[in-house]
């Protein structure tokens, strides 16, 4: 597969999520490995229970009450995945400072741009399935597996926040500079 060469769009997707993986550790301090997992497992076991009280409340609702709360649920995520896609944007452009180096190279600017719009939209659904897998669990687990759609919903709300969140940064940087835009898009 011509994808997995070194400069490949596949070979670039690795580096980006590997960068992007990087971050993520890099929260955590000098924390090693068990530590770190054993956090999380209790965050993710924690915000299972809270989600199982929440999916309890909402399927007291009567159906027609259901619906604002699921489009509340999606206006907000998506609101947050177009932000991610704006700062991921501007960490895109600006953070590594290598773009120079990188469309100087015989690598194909397609691949870059590409992969790097992919690991954008990668950590916005992972940021938000964070929060709303637990949901979809428990909802699935309490019986209404209906709720179990969260997960198509939130990689599609990904993508789509983050080329719009990337159409706007861009929108931005063209119409008031890079330096102005910076500080718009770092406000967000």
């Amino acid at each position: 597969m011509t994808g997995l060469k070194p400069g490949g769009f596949l070979w670039m997707l690795a580096h980006d999520l590997r960068q992007s993986r990087r971050g993520f550790l890099s929260a955590f301090g000098g924390m090693g490995g068990r530590k770190i997992a054993a956090l999380l497992t209790l965050v993710t076991l924690a915000l299972h229970v809270a989600a199982a009280g929440v999916v309890a409340w909402i399927g007291l609702l009567a159906p027609d009450r259901i619906a604002p709360w699921f489009a509340a649920g999606a206006f907000v995520t998506l609101t947050w995945m177009v932000a991610q896609g704006m700062n991921g944007a501007l960490r895109t452009l600006y953070g590594r400072g290598d773009f120079d180096l990188l469309f100087a190279s015989p690598i194909s600017p397609l691949a870059v741009l590409g992969s790097r719009a992919l690991a954008v939209a990668f950590e916005g659904a992972a940021s938000s399935l964070l929060l709303l897998a637990p949901l979809a669990d428990m909802g699935a687990w309490l019986g209404h597996p209906k709720w179990l759609a969260i997960y198509p919903a939130i990689v599609s709300s990904a993508f789509a926040g983050a080329g719009l969140g990337l159409a706007l940064a861009l929108g931005l940087f063209l119409a008031f500079g890079p330096r102005h835009s910076t500080t718009l898009i770092g406000s967000v």
